[in-house]
């Protein structure tokens, strides 16, 4: 972690919520300012956008130190029924259409920003050929987690951890032991 650290404070690594204003992670990536950006399905939109030559950006798996395929976080998004709500037979069949192979179909199909959680729904992934390695994606999902348990339990865990324990330690006001060790301290009081 300390490496990684050393590595945003000289630069060599850039930390997208530190960016100035109209230079998000997108604008930089579509512009050759940035050569490696850790994102999802939604890029795409970005890339075709821009008008740039869509031949020059595909997908890649996250690296490993022996080459093979290994599980990453997918993301995730919740949908929440009110206990109180007046009618939740309704509330559970839109849960069930906004979630079934059509809704997802009709979500997604297109440019989409997102890879259908359900079989039966990968061709939009692939429908178009863009990009080059769109399985890539459907690979990853099949062999990925959703946030874990303990992560998800707590509103707002990840960002308050991103935020106020990570970043200090990206710009060089903490020391990575120091870091840790509070987003360790963190969790535990959180998840008691």
């Amino acid at each position: 972690m300390t490496e990684y650290a050393k590595r945003f404070q000289s630069g060599e690594l850039k930390l997208a919520d530190l960016l100035p204003e109209g230079a998000g992670s997108d604008s930089m990536l579509v512009t050759h300012k940035l050569g490696f950006l850790a994102a999802g399905r939604y890029t795409i939109g970005a890339i075709r956008g821009a008008g740039v030559d869509e031949n020059l950006y595909d997908i890649v798996r996250w690296p490993t130190h022996d080459g093979k395929a290994a599980p990453t976080g997918v993301a995730a998004s919740y949908l929440a029924i009110n206990a109180k709500t007046k009618d939740p037979e309704a509330a559970l069949k839109f849960f069930s259409a906004f979630l079934n192979k059509e809704g997802q179909t009709l979500r997604l199909e297109g440019q989409g920003n997102a890879v259908p959680s359900i079989n039966g729904a990968d061709n939009l992934v692939l429908d178009g050929g863009y990009p080059a390695h769109a399985q890539t994606m459907l690979d990853m999902r099949d062999i990925g987690y959703s946030n874990y348990a303990t992560e998800a339990a707590v509103p707002d865990l990840s960002n308050t951890i991103a935020v106020e324990y990570m970043q200090p330690l990206y710009e060089g006001k903490k020391d990575a032991k120091t870091a840790l060790n509070e987003v360790a301290a963190l969790v535990q009081e959180k998840t008691a």
